[in-house]
């Protein structure tokens, strides 16, 4: 549009340049980027006030009812030989590795195992206090120590090292799980 008014605004010989077009263009995407620019700044300081104040609201007690209940349960591997019993109370978080689950446990151990998270997901559902938060994270809400907020999202602190990022299309199912738990 620039382009085409200029011939109203300027009574130049040259108006309808290939010259004059491209500057035309270049300016555009300069007054372009910078809006952009700018948009993303004001969106990227909105969101991060949003994630800080509801991990505050959710962190603003993180005991949990001690039910030390020593439930196990059988996970099934893509391996038969490699099928392995896991203690609900010791699993901290699983962590996504393609075809492998790597599984962290309150020893500080780390089981390797040959399985999806999908199938892994599938086979501890049933515990109310386990909740997947990241396509490749899930992770025991009752070892949870600290919850940030960012402009991305949550980030979940199990100890002062590790933290696991809830991914935003998760954070409302995270909110319930974690509100749950918490009740």
């Amino acid at each position: 549009m620039q382009f085409l008014i200029r011939d109203f605004i300027y009574l130049k010989e040259d108006n309808w340049s290939l010259k004059y077009l491209l500057e035309e263009i270049r300016n555009t995407l300069l007054v372009g980027s910078l809006l952009i620019f700018i948009i993303t700044s004001l969106n990227i300081e909105r969101l991060k006030k949003i994630y800080i104040k509801k991990s505050k609201d959710l962190g603003t007690s993180l005991k949990f009812h001690d039910t030390n209940t020593k439930e196990k349960v059988l996970i099934k591997t893509q391996v038969l030989s490699d099928d392995f019993i896991l203690d609900v109370d010791d699993f901290l978080y699983a962590k996504s590795d393609k075809n492998y689950v790597e599984l962290f446990m309150k020893d500080d151990a780390v089981l390797l195992k040959r399985m999806t998270i999908k199938s892994f997901e599938e086979q501890i559902l049933s515990y109310s206090n386990i909740c997947r938060v990241h396509r490749s994270y899930i992770i025991n809400l009752k070892t949870i120590k600290k919850i940030e907020g960012n402009s991305q999202g949550f980030q979940l602190w199990i100890n002062d090292i590790d933290f696991i990022p809830v991914s935003r299309n998760m954070i409302s199912s995270f909110e319930r799980a974690f509100k749950a738990i918490k009740n």
